[in-house]
C-alpha cells in the first residue's frame, strides 16, 4: 500500500454502499452542517454487497451498457457486477404496489441513466482523499426484508474483511489512502470492532429505512472531530 496521507478537515461526504440509508443520511447531514457538502456519487440509491461494491470500486467505476441492465425482483440489476440500481430506470406513474417508487422502465429511462451515471462517476472519481470522507453502512432496517433474502444474509455482514476491501479499493480508484467511516448494528457486525473510530454502532430500527437522524449527525460529527485531532497532532 502507498503511504498515508496526512488526514484532512473534512469538508465533504460520499457515500460507498450499500442502501439508501447512506444517501439519504448524508444528504441530511449536509443539511445540518452548513461547512459539509454532499457528494452524490454512483453508489447513492443502489444496494450491493459490500463485496461487489468494493470489486466495482476498485476497478474503477466502469460503465454498463443498455444489455447488461435487466429486471429482477421488480427492480433493475447488473448480474455482472451484482449490483441493484434501487431507485434507477424508474419512471411514469407510481407503481400501484408501492406508491413511494414509479414504475420500472429500463428501456425507455436507458438514456437517461447512461447520462447520469456518467456525470455521478464523474464527479466522484474528482474528489479528494484529503478533505472527502466516504461513509459505509448495513444498518438500514429493512436490509434483510426489502433487499437481501433470507440466503444471502452473510452479504450485509460488517466485518475486518468488508473494512480492509474498502480501504483497498478506494486506494486503487485514487492512488491514495482514504478517509472511511462504517455505520453498522451489533447484529451485523463481527466481534471485535467496537471501540474502533471508524466504526459507529447504533441501535436497529426493524421497521424503516431512512434511519435516524440525529444519531446519524452525532456519529459523523464524532468521527470529523476525531479525524480533525488526528490531523493536528500529525501536523
Amino acid at each position: 500500500m502507498t503511504a498515508r496521507p496526512l488526514p484532512g478537515i473534512v469538508t465533504q461526504v460520499a457515500g460507498i454502499g450499500m442502501s439508501c440509508q447512506t444517501a439519504h443520511q448524508l444528504g441530511k447531514y449536509a443539511e445540518a452542517r452548513e461547512a459539509i457538502s454532499h457528494i452524490s456519487g454512483p453508489m447513492d440509491w443502489m444496494a450491493a454487497s459490500a463485496d461487489a461494491t468494493s470489486r466495482w470500486i476498485s476497478e474503477g467505476l466502469p460503465g454498463f451498457e443498455p444489455g447488461d441492465i435487466t429486471p429482477e425482483r421488480g427492480h433493475a440489476y447488473w448480474a455482472q457486477k451484482r449490483l441493484w440500481f434501487w431507485h434507477w430506470f424508474r419512471d411514469g406513474p407510481k407503481a400501484a404496489n408501492d406508491p413511494k417508487t414509479r414504475a420500472l422502465k429500463i428501456n425507455n429511462t436507458m438514456d437517461r441513466e447512461l447520462s447520469k451515471f456518467a456525470y455521478q462517476r464523474t464527479k466522484f472519481k474528482l474528489l479528494s482523499p484529503q478533505s472527502t470522507l466516504f461513509v459505509f453502512s448495513n444498518s438500514q432496517g429493512n436490509l434483510l426484508r426489502d433487499i437481501f433474502r433470507a440466503d444471502e444474509a452473510d452479504q450485509s455482514f460488517l466485518s475486518e474483511r468488508v473494512i480492509n476491501q474498502f480501504h483497498s479499493a478506494l486506494e486503487a480508484c485514487f492512488g491514495q489512502e482514504c478517509m472511511v467511516h462504517f455505520v453498522t448494528r451489533a447484529d451485523r457486525a463481527e466481534a471485535g470492532l467496537e471501540g474502533r473510530h471508524d466504526v459507529s454502532f447504533i441501535e436497529p430500527e426493524n421497521a424503516g429505512w431512512k434511519g435516524n437522524d440525529r444519531i446519524w449527525t452525532r456519529e459523523l460529527d464524532r468521527r470529523r472531530a476525531h479525524l480533525s485531532q488526528e490531523f493536528k497532532l500529525i501536523g
